[in-house]
């Protein structure tokens, strides 16, 4: 058994077409609006984590370092500031290649909401077949 068959004009159809694409415009702004703030959300917590990771690194290196270069002084019978001076040339060689790698690294990241813009994309595709 059917129910009452309503016949809707082509105007009303179109109507209710626009009314809902917008809608569905909408949902898909405040859906690419949430991606976007989770990304920046989780770009923003990774830092502080690599900062403070880095920060105390950073004290514990140095330490390092200097006892590494006083070091190789005693070894080859050399005045301090040759050791400290050699192991000053490697860290500063090695700190500029991992810092390029880094800036390469970033500069590949993406932030864009690449599935609410496929999603936008398919239902304007929607859209056009059924305005035809």
């Amino acid at each position: 058994m059917t129910g009452p068959r309503t016949e809707r004009s082509i105007g009303d159809l179109f109507g209710e077409l626009s009314a809902q694409s917008s809608r569905l415009i909408r949902d898909e702004i405040r859906l690419a609006v949430v991606e976007l703030k989770k990304s920046i959300t989780d770009v923003a917590r990774e830092s502080a984590m690599v900062g403070a990771g880095g920060a105390i690194a950073y004290a514990g290196a140095i330490v390092l370092l200097f006892g590494i270069g006083l070091l190789i002084s005693d070894i080859f019978d050399k005045p301090g500031w040759v050791g400290l001076l050699l192991v000053g040339l490697v860290v500063v060689i090695v700190g500029g290649l991992l810092a390029y790698r880094a800036l390469a690294a970033l500069r590949a990241a993406r932030v864009v909401p690449e599935r609410t813009i496929e999603t936008l994309r398919a239902d304007a595709d929607w859209a056009k077949e059924q305005t035809r």
